[in-house]
Formats: structure tokens, sequence, C-alpha cells
């Protein structure tokens, strides 16, 4: 289909009056609102500091006598600036709706039986029979107690509304008829989120760590740079930062019971690895995963993976795992133990510690629901509290 399209950019403020005033609007088939409060706040704090944020797709949608103009890519970052513009987030448990058929996405996919997704978009801000364009009518109108607020560093002034600016993509198809509209759209929408070759997890961390050299070793974790996790008959590589992060709340919370909570969607388990990187990347205190400086530091890194290097090689772990149900039983006590509390194993006790590592994992594998859907929020915190306790029978001294 022959189109035009036109490029530019608006100031958050022109954005949000074409938000508010429902000038741009979100097609029925665009998902719900998915960023963590973590990310929108992490997103406001890059706008303000002027890095580079891709430009939103919108495009024009004639029907009848009215021209709509949809929101084709961008529903996240929009959105994250009307909360940003009022300080706010919508709370998990006020728009909560059941998940009625959960899936997996790979070998971290998890779920916990019947799960809720959270049912909302920028739309629940905005009444159908008015329209507020400042900030003190619109909350009037808003059900504060819904919400939560920001942090005050993420919130949008008027300053960074008249002064910061967000790039647009829009397109003009050449044809009125509605049908061939939406079925254009339709395929634009699936182009964007589906056809493009991105990048992997683990490609799109390394931008991350990468921020701080002295970290780079820890998070590829060289040892492992041969296991591989065996998944419908192909190896994956094993995911090293997918353990410091479930370890790292687990030493935190001194529980596994919170683990990877409210993970839903492989999307949302790799947001949580993001945020994981960029909370040890600023030293950041984060209720979820402690304070990377008080759970290993940095002078810690080297003596550290050295020493769980050595084990790894003595106890064959740089190999292909048949599952993830091994992968996790072997190494997670293991790197708890040698990275996470400093310390060394009775190695004269090996042979010991592999047999009762591989009792485990055939009771485990021995309980179908488990050797079925392995990815389940349950068994995965089974397996962490499960190698931890066998691990903790072989500590010799500190590092």
């Amino acid at each position: 289909m022959e189109r035009k399209i036109f490029y530019g950019e608006y100031t958050l403020r022109h954005w949000l009056d074409l938000m508010l005033k429902r000038n741009i609007v979100l097609p029925e088939y665009q998902r719900h609102f998915v960023w963590s409060k973590e990310s929108v706040e992490r997103f406001l704090i890059q706008l303000k500091e002027g890095l580079f944020v891709p430009p939103v797709i919108i495009g024009s949608f004639k029907k009848n006598a009215s021209n709509d103009n949809i929101i084709l890519d961008g529903q996240q970052r929009l959105t994250s600036v009307l909360l940003g513009y009022l300080g706010i987030y919508p709370k998990f448990d006020e728009f909560k709706e059941p998940v009625l058929s959960l899936f997996h996405d790979g070998e971290d996919a998890i779920d916990d039986g019947v799960e809720e997704i959270i049912a909302w978009t920028f739309n629940q801000l905005l009444d159908e029979k008015h329209v507020y364009l400042e900030r003190a009518d619109l909350i009037r109108h808003i059900d504060m107690a819904k919400y939560e607020t920001l942090n005050p560093g993420a919130v949008l002034g008027e300053w960074d509304l008249s002064k910061i600016n967000l790039g647009f993509s829009y397109i003009v198809p050449s044809v009125n008829n509605v049908v061939a509209q939406q079925r254009f759209y339709s395929a634009v929408f699936r182009n964007i989120n589906q056809q493009g070759v991105g990048l992997s997890g683990q490609e799109s961390r390394k931008a991350l760590y990468y921020l701080d050299s002295e970290l780079v070793p820890l998070f590829e974790a060289r040892c492992y740079e041969n296991a591989k996790v065996i998944q419908d008959g192909t190896p994956k590589g094993y995911d090293f930062v997918r353990s410091l992060a479930f370890l790292s709340q687990y030493k935190h919370q001194n529980s596994e019971t919170k683990i990877a909570v409210k993970c839903y969607r492989q999307e949302q388990l790799e947001q949580w690895y993001e945020d994981y990187i960029n909370a040890v990347v600023e030293d950041r205190n984060s209720s979820r995963f402690g304070q990377f400086s008080a759970l290993i530091g940095k002078s810690n890194i080297a003596p550290r993976l050295q020493v769980l290097s050595r084990y790894v090689d003595d106890l064959g772990l740089g190999r292909p795992y048949a599952s993830i149900i091994d992968a996790d039983v072997y190494n997670f006590g293991l790197i708890y133990q040698v990275v996470f509390m400093g310390n060394t194993l009775d190695e004269t006790q090996f042979e010991d510690l592999k047999a009762r590592i591989d009792a485990k994992i055939k009771a485990f594998k021995g309980i179908e629901a488990h050797r079925r859907s392995p990815g389940k929020v349950t068994y995965l915190r089974n397996r962490i509290k499960e190698s931890i306790t066998i691990y903790n029978n072989y500590v010799n001294a500190p590092i």
C-alpha cells in the first residue's frame, strides 16, 4: 500500500495535550501497559538527562467522517510521560485481572498456577466527558487511592515539559477504505513487535553492565561460557545473570518465597534481570536485590570468581545439561556459597556432594508436573532452596 511518512518532534507538553485531548488514541490490539514502576522512573530520568529515546510511531486512521491518530509504537513511552507528569503509578492490586491461559516462552518462562496481570492503559486516567489539561484538574478526577507515587526525581516539572522533545514518525496511508487501513496497520504493528530481529536478552544486558568495566567479569562469568542447557533438543547458553539476580534477592531477603514475584512472561523476567543489573551498576540499595557493595562488593569479584572457576572445573559443571532442573540444582548453591557468601567448599567431599545433587535432581524429575513445567515459579524456588541447602553441608572456610 502506498503511504506517506512524516518525521518530526514535539515537546512533552504537546504530547500530553495530544493524549489528554484524545488526538492520539490506542488501537484495540494494543496490549496493556507493562512497564514496571522502576522502568518508568528510569525512562523519565533518561529523558531529563537528555539521552536518546526512540521516536513514537503514529498512524492516521480515517473512518467515515472522522480521522483518528493511532499509536502504533510508543505506548509505554507516552504512558510513562503522562505518569511522570502526574507523579503516580498504578497499583497492581487495583487493576489486576486473571490470566486465563498461561504460556511458556523459553527456559526461564515463569508462572505460578493462576496468575494475574495488570489490566490498565492510560485511558483509565482520562474522563470520557471532559478534557483536563492541567495537573491539578486531572488529579482531582483520578481515584488516587489506586495509585502510588513516583520517585520525586522522576516527576516531570513544567520546565521538563516545555524543553524536552520526543520524536515521531507519522504514517498516512493512501486509501480511505477502513478494512484496507485495518489490514495495513495490523501488518505494521506485527512487523514492529514481531518480525524485526532484535537483540537477545543477554545481548541487551551488555549495554547496561559495560557502563562499569569492573563489573563485566562478574556478569560474564567466563567459567560458564561453554555451559549449555538442552531445551527442546537445542543447546542454549547458561544464563549466569539469571542466577545472580535470583540469588541476590534470596540473600537480601533470606528467603526464596518472593523471588521473581509477578513475573508472568519472558519479557517481564528479562526486565527483572535488567533491573538487577541497574541496581548493581548504580550500587543502589534496592528493596528487591539489596545493595551490591554490601552483598558482594567489587573487591571480592576477582578472588571469588577464581574459586568458582576452579570448582566449576572440578565438578565438571561447564558442560551441557539435560535440563534446566539439572543446571539449577548443580549451580544455584555453588554460586550462592562462593560468590555471595564468600565461602570455600570441602573438595574432599565432592563425590558425595555430586551424589546428593544427582539424587535431588532425580527426585525433582520424579514429580511429573515439575519435569514437564520446570519454568513454574514454585519449582524454580524449590530448586534454589534445595540446592543451597545441599551446599550448606560442604562449606569449608571463608575465601
